[in-house]
């Protein structure tokens, strides 16, 4: 089922709002927000024209502020001259992390990150969780930073995982580190948006029965394309074959349980490609003790899944929209290429200025559908 709908010509007329602490801003000349793949930051980028700027938000204001807080935000409202907040999609909300005055352009610029800053500049000693779960960490920490947290629920105590890997308990560690791991061992995916710290499993587990659609069309003597450009390319170095080999410590019956994905990795051809040397890459997985079978099994495909990932990507700039969202899957079909297939977005960069009007970069990836291991 496709998200966004087949454009028609007709006429956009795409708004932005920006606040910085709450107040609206109407000076900005450009900005762009980056939404980033999971465990790592979103970031912004806003420019404001001095001569714009109200007696409120001067640049000898700016240059005094210690915190700054910026939210953007963008649509298609019914009245473009009267744009309202509940006609608007919230892309980021964020800390600004530099304040840039240029006098010869009479410009001043922020640049900052989402709210997951706030884990990712202050340090922690992991020993300090050792008896909790990784959920119960998660929704401590956000509610340090007055964060709401959606967060789903987990069983096993964080000093299993710490033992296990032989983490120091009094060294520092970043928040974000110790939330990013927690969220590896769980399986989970970790991000913030807006205000509230997400905590869970991803949102790919299951094949997806949704897309965002790029159809390319070539039957006409004049191309047709659902977007302005559309690039791929393919990793051949990774197309030769991976194998990825997971273990778990039973202290029980002093064994491990192994698992292999794909199993029958005897003289594996993942993709057709043909790369040099022509073997196999293994990669190793160490769990914590005490896993079952099954889920040994799981991790091992998880982390072939993250790494055969970078084999195909794409690469395209279209019209803005907020059907796409870094959750989204994106499907491409009319190149007549082992290109038509599903990608996962790594990142989603909308601007929007004054020149170029309102468009989105967007880079994906996948594995290419032939290399699909058979179990």
């Amino acid at each position: 089922m496709a998200l966004n709908p087949q454009t028609t010509a007709t006429l956009r007329v795409p708004r932005g709002l920006v606040k910085v602490n709450g107040a609206v801003l109407a000076a900005w000349t450009t900005w762009s927000v980056d939404n980033n793949s999971f465990f790592s930051a979103d970031t912004f980028r806003v420019s404001f024209a001095l001569s714009k700027l109200d007696d409120q938000h001067s640049a000898d204001w700016f240059s005094q502020q210690k915190d700054l807080e910026v939210e953007i935000l963008a649509g298609f409202p019914r009245d473009p001259a009267n744009p309202q907040d509940a006609e608007m999609t919230s892309l980021i909300v964020g800390q600004v992390d530099a304040v840039d005055l240029n006098m010869a352009s009479r410009a001043i610029e922020l640049t900052g990150r989402d709210l997951s800053a706030h884990f990712i500049d202050n340090k922690t000693a992991p020993g300090a969780y050792r008896n909790q779960t990784a959920s119960d960490v998660a929704k401590m920490l956000a509610e340090k930073y007055g964060l709401k947290a959606e967060v789903s629920s987990t069983t096993t105590k964080v000093g299993t995982y710490w033992d296990q890997d032989h983490i120091g308990l009094t060294d520092q560690r970043s928040e974000w580190d110790v939330l990013t791991y927690l969220a590896s061992q769980e399986g989970f995916i970790v991000y913030v948006r807006g205000h509230t710290l997400h905590f869970g499993p991803s949102p790919f587990q299951a094949p997806p029965t949704e897309f965002y659609e790029l159809t390319w069309d070539d039957t006409e003597p004049v191309h047709r394309f659902n977007g302005k450009q559309v690039a791929f390319s393919r990793a051949l170095t990774v197309a030769k074959g991976v194998v990825v080999t997971a273990s778990s410590y039973q202290t029980k019956n002093k064994r491990a349980i192994t698992s292999a994905y794909p199993k029958a990795s005897k003289g594996i051809g993942v993709g057709r490609a043909t790369a040099v040397g022509g073997t196999v890459q293994n990669y190793r997985l160490r769990l914590p003790p005490n896993k079952s079978v099954l889920e040994v099994e799981k991790a091992a495909k998880r982390r072939y899944d993250e790494i055969v990932a970078h084999e195909m990507k794409l690469s395209t700039t279209l019209p803005a929209d907020h059907y796409l969202d870094i959750g989204t899957a994106l499907k491409v079909s009319g190149t007549g290429t082992a290109f038509d297939q599903v990608y996962y977005p790594d990142s989603i960069v909308r601007t929007m200025s004054m020149d170029s009007g309102y468009l989105m970069e967007v880079q994906a990836k996948n594995v290419a559908p032939e290399t699909t291991p058979n179990l």
